[in-house]
């Protein structure tokens, strides 16, 4: 036992001794692997830098979506090693930067961030940089908001931007992309401040040629959107005159945008042909999303002209409609809705039911609208809808009500048309109110239509700078309708029109697909109207206007129309500039003009509010301002001729008025149109010449004698402070500016007339004939002396000199317009009746002469009695 015993101690000594041994050695090894361990990672840190320092460099040249998702993998093993590097973690950070932006890149010519793959690279990007918070990785950040929005978290993207606002470094970047993303959100009420901020960049002195360029394109882009025409002519000018590096990629392609930019501003104000050679010219040399951009302007050009092939822009939709980019829904809605104009609706449906995700209210104004205009069409033929008409009614006020909220949030300052110019707009207005009209019958959908307009035409220039609110129609409705007249209100679309008739006694609508091009139409008669030597004029006239009358007068609207004696047109622009005073409306010759009392409101709001202001008191009844005379300097300068206007014949004009109310200036001055009895009469004729001065922003202007202080003859709209409160506009070539009478922001200078006081203007789109204008005038005063409106007198004017045989050609009359309060009567003193005062005054004399000659025979006759007697 004992033996056993002291074994075991033996045994466990040993043991100990082994333990200690061990551990002495593994102490003295532990060390050397630490050192080892430290060795290893260092070697790792350093490949692993290196190999993102090779991303970094190398991202931009590559040229798959396969060769970028191998750099991904090695940005993702970064990930456990960065936190701990400094180095590493900025070279990572760099690496994820240029590898996202790369991806970007592809994705313009093949949209890989619309599908599963792309939104899986993103988040591997996102979740291999999270842990690297404590270095600065704006640059990354920057992109990731970029690449986020188009996942359609638009509002977290332009939150993560504007975190960025101040950090110095990429400020301005950050502000550039902030601005895309409203672009293509059409969110201008954010963009604002943010205009103010790049504007302090570029005063600054901050900001390359390139993000200057971009940054006027955007603007552009945004300020075209919300209709703010002249703000964006000036933009894109700023951007065309940067100048860019065409060797540099990035450079070339903002220089192709800018112009793709271009194209679409011509589209926008209707210079077709202009876009559409642009957009030719662009096809050829781009590719991806910059080729669907080209082809969509082409065929937008194509179809808004009416002319040639159809079938060239319906080639050039479905390429952008099979594209697979950002364009494609909006040409599957174009392609829809062609056919939807050719009663196709097999084919629309088909379009449409192809357009990516649900229809939602951020949904293009194009894919709305098709839709609301197939889903009236729909019931109509006893279908189902492909999207029922409350949701699409409730879509639809929404879009509606968003771009009302975006053309508020502009400064009054920003200068524009109306609201429904742009033409986008116009066919979202157009089908909402045919779906309105198809959910709510009778007088109770005409109105709310008419209601959805006022709040419209509320958002025009010259109601912006007046701060005028919308109105309900009820409110109005007395003020615009005169006793016997009716309101004709024309709205259409691309695809459709809305003629709304209101009258004293009733309210319709009818709502019909376009079956001509009223584009085409106007134009030729205008062309009609430009030759007054043309032979066959008046069976060219007929022809052209057929189609005309057929689309704007449906039986339904003429039968309303044919019992108005006065007749107030709303959206005339909306219809091309289509000229009513020409269109025949019987078979004895006689036209519209003629046989109606018509008159333009630049809107509804606008016309109320010009009848319900007071007018100040006037020094004469009538104030005839005449350029007969001109300073030879001046003249030559603008390169005009006096007008031939001699005294007795300017006073034959006024000769119904009274002399003493009235007041003839055959040699005005400025100071007498801006100043004198031009601004303070109640009837203001004036004859001037039209001039332009395109260095100007009003460029539109008159040209009379220099005033007494050596002040120029020329006056331009921004000069008139105050007007008399009817004008007669007798002058050629200064009624250029833009598409909407009377609402164009002052640029016509007949429009800077009523903004200054006057309630009407009468005025000429084109040249005027003198002889023929005098005479009209001369009817007028007249007309107007008798009681008549406005329009009333006009119409006269125009049946009068129509009936003239060298003026039977509506070149002479038709042109004539009135413009605002076309019920204004004018309260102008009759002349006294010289020829009552002469004949009683003959027959006064005649009667003392008798009495005379009576008496001196009587006083004969007694004499002789008495000296018989």
């Amino acid at each position: 036992m004992d033996r056993c015993a002291r074994i075991g101690r033996r045994a466990l000594g040993r043991m100990g001794v082994v333990a200690v041994l061990l551990l002495t050695l593994f102490a003295a090894l532990a060390p050397a692997q630490d050192e080892s361990g430290a060795v290893q990672d260092a070697q790792r840190t350093s490949e692993m830098l290196a190999r993102m320092r090779t991303i970094a460099r190398e991202a931009s040249g590559l040229r798959t979506v396969e060769e970028l998702e191998a750099r991904i993998d090695d940005i993702e093993r970064a990930t456990e090693l960065a936190p701990l590097d400094a180095e590493l973690a900025r070279y990572q950070l760099s690496a994820a930067r240029e590898t996202l932006h790369r991806l970007f890149f592809l994705h313009m010519s093949q949209p890989l961030f619309t599908t599963p793959r792309g939104r899986e690279l993103f988040d591997r990007i996102e979740r291999a940089t999270a842990p690297v918070g404590n270095h600065d990785r704006s640059d990354l950040d920057l992109n990731l908001a970029c690449v986020r929005f188009l996942f359609g978290e638009t509002e977290r993207a332009l939150a993560e931007l504007e975190a960025l606002f101040d950090v110095p470094r990429v400020r301005t970047n950050v502000l550039l992309e902030y601005l895309g993303i409203c672009a293509a959100d059409r969110n201008l009420a954010a963009a604002w401040p943010v205009f103010e901020r790049f504007e302090r960049e570029i005063a600054e002195g901050r900001g390359s040629n390139y993000q200057r360029a971009k940054y006027y394109g955007i603007r552009t882009v945004l300020l075209q959107l919300a209709g703010l025409s002249d703000a964006a002519a000036d933009s894109l000018a700023r951007a065309l005159a940067t100048p860019l590096d065409p060797c540099v990629p990035l450079e070339d392609m903002t220089a192709t945008n800018l112009r793709l930019t271009q194209c679409d501003q011509f589209i926008f104000t209707a210079r077709y042909a202009d876009a559409l050679r642009l957009a030719r010219e662009l096809m050829p040399t781009v590719q991806g999303q910059l080729r669907a951009r080209a082809n969509m302007c082409a065929a937008l050009a194509q179809i808004r002209m009416g002319d040639g092939d159809e079938r060239a822009a319906l080639e050039s939709f479905e390429q952008v409609a099979v594209s697979g980019t950002v364009f494609a829904d909006r040409a599957r809605a174009e392609l829809a809705l062609n056919a939807i104009v050719h009663a196709d609706y097999a084919r629309a449906r088909g379009w449409l039911e192809v357009c990516a995700g649900a229809l939602k209210s951020s949904s293009h104004e194009a894919v709305l609208s098709a839709n609301g205009f197939l889903a009236v069409a729909d019931l109509r033929e006893g279908r189902e809808p492909l999207v029922p008409l409350e949701v699409l009614e409730r879509l639809l006020l929404q879009r509606f009500e968003h771009l009302l909220a975006q053309w508020d949030s502009a400064p009054p300052s920003a200068s524009g048309a109306a609201f429904l110019q742009v033409g986008y707009r116009r066919d979202l207005f157009a089908a909402l109110c045919s779906v309105v009209l198809a959910r709510t019958e009778g007088e109770s959908g005409v109105e709310r239509c008419l209601d959805l307009l006022l709040a419209a035409e509320a958002r025009g220039s010259t109601a912006r700078n007046l701060g005028l609110a919308p109105q309900r129609f009820a409110q109005v409705r007395e003020r615009l309708i005169p006793p016997g007249g009716g309101l004709l209100v024309f709205v259409p679309g691309t695809t459709g029109s809305l003629v709304f008739v209101a009258t004293r006694e009733r309210l319709s609508a009818t709502a019909r697909p376009r079956e001509v091009s009223v584009q085409r139409a106007a134009s030729e008669l205008r062309a009609i109207l430009a030759q007054p030597a043309r032979a066959d004029w008046e069976q060219a006239l007929r022809a052209a206007a057929a189609p005309a009358i057929e689309w704007c007068f449906p039986e339904s609207v003429r039968e309303q129309v044919r019992e108005c004696q006065e007749l107030h047109i709303v959206g005339r622009d909306m219809l091309a500039g289509l000229s009513f005073e020409c269109l025949p409306w019987d078979d004895a010759g006689v036209r519209l003009g003629e046989a109606k009392a018509l008159c333009d409101l630049p809107s509804m709001t606008l016309v109320a509010h010009y009848a319900a202001r007071a007018a100040p008191p006037r020094e004469y009844d009538l104030a005839l301002l005449s350029a007969g005379a001109l300073d030879a300097a001046e003249a030559r300068a603008w390169g005009v001729e006096p007008l031939p206007l001699e005294s007795r014949e300017l006073s034959r004009v006024i000769s119904a008025v009274d002399a003493g109310r009235a007041v003839a200036l055959p040699r005005a001055t400025s100071a007498d149109l801006l100043d004198g009895a031009g601004a303070s009469a109640r009837l203001a004729l004036i004859f001037a010449h039209g001039v332009v001065d395109p260095q100007l922003d009003r460029p539109y202007g008159l040209l009379l004698r220099p005033g007494r202080d050596g002040a120029s003859g020329a006056v331009f709209a921004d000069a008139l402070r105050s007007a008399s409160e009817v004008v007669w506009l007798g002058s050629c070539g200064s009624y250029g500016g833009g598409a909407r009478r009377g609402e164009d922001g002052g640029h016509r200078i007949a429009n800077a007339f009523l903004q200054s006081g006057a309630n009407v203007v009468i005025t000429s789109e084109g040249d005027l004939d003198l002889d023929a204008t005098l005479f009209a005038a001369r009817v007028t005063v007249e007309q107007l002396v008798a009681g008549r409106t406005v329009a009333q007198a006009l119409r006269a004017a125009r049946e009068e000199v129509a009936r003239q045989p060298q003026w039977r050609h509506p070149y002479y009359s038709a042109q004539l317009m009135a413009v605002g309060v076309g019920e204004q009567r004018v309260a102008l003193s009759p002349a006294r009746s010289r020829v009552a005062w002469w004949w009683i005054a003959g027959v006064g004399t005649l009667a003392l002469a008798a009495l005379f000659v009576v008496r001196r025979a009587r006083s004969r006759v007694t004499r002789s009695a008495l000296g018989t007697a």
